[in-house]
């Protein structure tokens, strides 16, 4: 088949994977076009909200619009995404963490040290540097909870309560990877996709998300998913002679990520803070006043992924606010 790849243009050195795709286009020959962020991303955001009266969940909407966008203009009417792949086969730090500690102490000390000479390298959560001082056991049954670091949303969320999780399964690896397929990452990925790939009439099909692949995998041992330390290691042996070296031997996880100052400019920001300080909901919900600084943002500076998403959701409530009651 005849294969146009789209990627978002990262500003961003820690999510840019441009060598990667290098190698997929010579290895598959075909072309892929690396999408800016849209600079008019505010005024894209309110359309997408006014249409599906849902909110986006995360910034990455934003990338996900800025790809589609560019794939209507380009007149085609698939997508192929990959939502699912990490969720099924252990692609998560905290997933491949959830198996080492589930695991048996003689292939426990395999995988500790693969993740020691291969992949601790990557991890910026200062949470997992050194997995051996972590009492894992308090948190077996909430990993999704236990990694996010949660500080600042208590210090800025009235009556802040963490989500309950929901115990899927007795064996702390396939509970924690049920919970991500059925409750936490998977289900947030798919409103989006869907609620962003529509809005630009565009068909987004998840190839991974199928019945049968998914019962497949969930009958075979846990050990399998992260062999020999391995992340999502039945993925990259079932493609090892498919797939280029650099791809199938690249354990950084690097995630499809652009900071809101990529998409927002100064006058956007102006707006954000105008919407979100005029919310009678959020004024209910948030302490306003402790995120002064941040709404401003008058030197375009970057913050964290925690500071982002709750900047980003805020405002997909106020404007659904402002839509709802008109």
């Amino acid at each position: 088949s005849k294969i146009l790849g789209y990627s978002l243009k990262s500003l961003d050195p820690l999510y840019n994977e441009k060598n990667n795709i290098r190698a997929s286009e010579n290895f598959f020959k075909f072309k892929t076009k690396n999408v800016p962020p849209s600079s008019n991303s505010f005024e894209i955001l309110k359309d997408i909200l006014k249409y599906s009266l849902r909110p986006l969940l995360t910034p990455t909407s934003l990338s996900l619009a800025s790809i589609c966008k560019k794939i209507k203009k380009d007149k085609h009417k698939v997508v192929l995404s990959g939502a699912g792949g990490d969720e099924l086969f252990c692609g998560y730090y905290i997933s491949c963490i959830a198996n080492i500690i589930s695991t048996k102490a003689k292939e426990k000390k395999k995988k500790l040290s693969f993740w020691k000479n291969n992949i601790e390298k990557f991890i910026r959560n200062r949470k997992f540097k050194n997995l051996d001082q972590i009492n894992f056991n308090k948190f077996k049954y909430d990993f999704n909870n236990y990694s996010e670091d949660d500080s600042f949303l208590r210090q800025n969320i009235k009556d802040y309560k963490k989500i309950k999780s929901t115990k899927f399964h007795k064996d702390i690896f396939f509970n924690h990877m049920l919970q991500c397929i059925y409750k936490d990452q998977l289900p947030a990925q798919l409103i989006q996709n869907d609620n962003v790939s529509m809005y630009y009439s565009l068909e987004c099909r998840s190839p991974f998300l199928s019945k049968q692949l998914f019962e497949y995998l969930y009958s075979l041992p846990k050990d399998f998913f992260m062999f020999n330390g391995i992340p999502k290691n039945i993925l990259r042996s079932s493609f090892k002679d498919e797939l280029p070296k650099i791809i199938i031997n690249d354990y950084n996880k690097i995630g499809f990520y652009n900071s809101l100052t990529s998409f927002f400019s100064k006058n956007d920001f102006k707006k954000i803070r105008k919407y979100i300080l005029n919310s009678k909901i959020l004024k209910k919900m948030i302490k306003l006043n402790n995120l002064e600084n941040y709404l401003n943002n008058n030197t375009q500076k970057k913050y964290s992924n925690t500071i982002d998403k709750l900047i980003f959701s805020m405002l997909n409530i106020a404007i659904l606010e402002e839509v709802l009651n008109r």
